[in-house]
């Protein structure tokens, strides 16, 4: 029997790290081989004390994360941003893709079924009594250390300095093209749109207006928003290191690596100077998430004084209100938050503090509707445009790659498809990754998606699911998979959308706008030192890592901190489902400056009951 055990222990590592396309796959095997015969030895021996939950729940995770990598080796991209569907394409599916399929779902399944009960029955998670969701060490009589704001601010100080060099060298920050739109729009020399959030593209105007009032004109403007967004970030992070340690109880060591970390990884530093949405939209992201488990760890008490007072809702209301108006897709997640706590306020149990969970409800229900309605009927009454095209991203590549590849379509729908663009022009315009080139193209015409979009769109997808599917797969890929090589490596976030002042092609179009771009250190060697790209985490790992811990609660039947993981979720559900680039880690981001606080879910169950 041990024989045997070892013969397909060694067949699922086999396919299992061929299938992943990981660097070094003969060290993965053998790693992954001895992890399956570990596990699958621990599991033999406590069969017994394993409940079903933890198979059950290790089992459709596995299942799940089988597909998606068999779904990932098939996905070959060569030329990412504007590669042709010769060179971004899926490979034919095979005979051994259902025979590996089989074995990897083996594989995972004993890996994932070991640590599912490791970390529900051995002592990760801890079985919560009524009264805390600390750990059984602790009680109301042994509340958290207070946040030490002496130390928050030094850190953030920290922070602040050890990014410095990058907005000195890079002065007065990067300026990408999307940046350039919005700076166009708050100078009026555009007209608004929706496009780029509109709260986004005030706050530029506010801050050119203040460069140019002290004298320093568009130039000092920028700066002036990097230091904002600087400080901002600088905050948080001091925040959340301290709040984390505070919560799990750390040692102050762990504090300081993790402040050494956000400090000189170059990957962070660059984002605190990159003029884009995303990073005040991620940081709102991080601190609502830590609003939340606050919220979950306070209702879960019975004492009267653990109810979120006045400053709990402050921050709260004022971080959904930053969430959903700093980027487009904030009130979709905001929606998806007040879905999961109307979700547990009817199917939980023994809720304590119910009338709060309503008022929650109640409060994040009616700044949906308030931000509706500015984003709506206000925004039209204004005659700032809502673009359809940023909306139905990858609806519209679907539809294009039906049409770019000779799918099967009605003489309306192809009437329809060449209103949008010229028939013939889908096959050179359409790129299966991204859907820019194919919007920026000069004959492409947005206004056919106002009228009729969806019964197009569904129409279209019934006669042809597979080049639908395919589509999908190829516009999103970097946001679930976790063995697409390209997405692996990925090292580029900056330097994808070609700051324009770090080339001299762009100096002309800057300075029209009085904008002069300089390196105020004044040595370029330096930016060896500060290098605009560096690689991150994949966004995709994360996701399948947040899944993973979701599991893991829904097997304790702790569900309660869920809703603390409600943003995060919803974050990666608005990028699978709708996202409009292959892989950008910008617009996942959130998820990468949060690793610490999953990691808390992890280590505030450190303790056994």
């Amino acid at each position: 029997m041990n024989v045997l055990f070892s013969i397909l222990s060694f067949v699922e590592a086999f396919f299992l790290a061929l299938y992943l396309q990981f660097q070094l796959e003969p060290v993965v095997r053998v790693l992954l081989f001895v992890l399956i015969l570990f596990a699958g030895h621990k599991l033999s021996q406590n069969h017994k004390h394993i409940s079903r939950r933890v198979w059950a729940g290790s089992g459709a995770f596995s299942a799940c994360l089988s597909v998606c990598i068999l779904l990932g080796y098939h996905i070959h991209i060569k030329s990412a941003y504007s590669g042709l569907m010769d060179k971004n394409y899926i490979t034919p599916y095979t005979g051994l893709d259902i025979f590996a399929g089989l074995f990897i779902f083996l594989g995972l399944w004993v890996i994932f079924a070991f640590l599912v009960w490791k970390v529900t029955d051995r002592g990760l998670f801890w079985h919560r009594s009524p009264d805390s969701l600390s750990a059984p060490s602790l009680s109301e009589n042994q509340p958290y250390s207070p946040l030490c704001w002496r130390n928050i601010l030094i850190l953030c100080g920290l922070l602040f300095l050890a990014w410095l060099p990058y907005l000195l060298l890079y002065w007065p920050g990067f300026l990408f093209g999307d940046t350039l739109n919005s700076i166009q729009q708050a100078l009026g020399n555009e007209v608004l749109d929706n496009h780029h959030p509109v709260f986004y593209t005030l706050f530029i105007r506010f801050c050119l207006h203040t460069g140019n009032m002290l004298g320093g004109g568009n130039t000092l403007g920028c700066a002036i928003y990097c230091i904002v967004q600087m400080c901002f970030m600088s905050f948080s992070f001091a925040y959340m290191i301290c709040w984390v340690q505070v919560k799990a109880r750390i040692k102050p060591f762990w504090c300081a690596v993790s402040g050494v970390i956000f400090a000189f990884t170059p990957y962070i530093a660059t984002y605190s100077i990159a003029i884009w949405k995303d990073p005040v939209f991620s940081v709102s992201l991080m601190l609502l998430s830590m609003k939340l488990y606050e919220y979950a760890e306070r209702t879960a008490r019975t004492s009267k004084n653990a109810k979120p007072g006045a400053a709990w809702w402050t921050g709260y209301v004022f971080l959904v209100l930053l969430t959903v108006f700093s980027r487009n897709n904030g009130i979709y997640i905001i929606f998806f938050v007040d879905f999961v706590i109307v979700l547990y306020l009817l199917l939980g149990r023994k809720i304590f503090f119910a009338g709060e969970t309503t008022k929650l409800v109640a409060v994040t229900s009616v700044l949906l509707v308030l931000s509706w309605v500015v984003i709506n009927p206000v925004y039209n009454a204004f005659g700032i445009e809502n673009l359809k095209v940023e909306s139905y991203g990858v609806f519209v590549n679907q539809m294009a790659r039906v049409a770019a590849g000779g799918g099967d379509m009605s003489e309306e729908d192809a009437a329809y498809m060449d209103s949008i663009l010229p028939m013939e022009l889908y096959p050179e315009t359409y790129r299966p990754c991204c859907i820019d080139m194919l919007k920026w193209d000069e004959n492409f015409n947005q206004e056919p998606l106002n009228h009729n979009f969806f019964r197009h769109w569904m129409s279209m997808l019934i006669k042809n699911p597979r080049i639908f599917f395919e589509a999908w797969e190829l516009e999103t890929c970097g946001f679930w998979t976790v063995n697409v090589p390209a997405v692996n490596q990925y090292a580029r976030n900056i330097g994808g959308e070609s700051p324009r002042n770090l080339s001299t092609e762009y100096t002309a179009v800057l300075n029209s706008i009085d904008l002069y771009p300089d390196n105020l250190l004044g040595n370029d060697s330096l930016k060896t030192l500060f290098p605009v790209n560096e690689w991150g985490v994949p966004i995709g790992m994360i996701s399948w890592a947040i899944l993973f811990l979701i599991i893991c609660m829904a097997v304790k039947k702790d569900c309660l901190q869920i809703i603390a993981l409600a943003p995060s979720l919803g974050l990666v559900i608005t990028l699978v489902v709708a996202s409009p680039i292959w892989y950008w880690p910008r617009y996942g981001v959130a998820l990468q400056f949060m690793i610490p606080f999953y990691l808390l879910l992890f280590m505030r169950g450190s303790a056994r009951s």
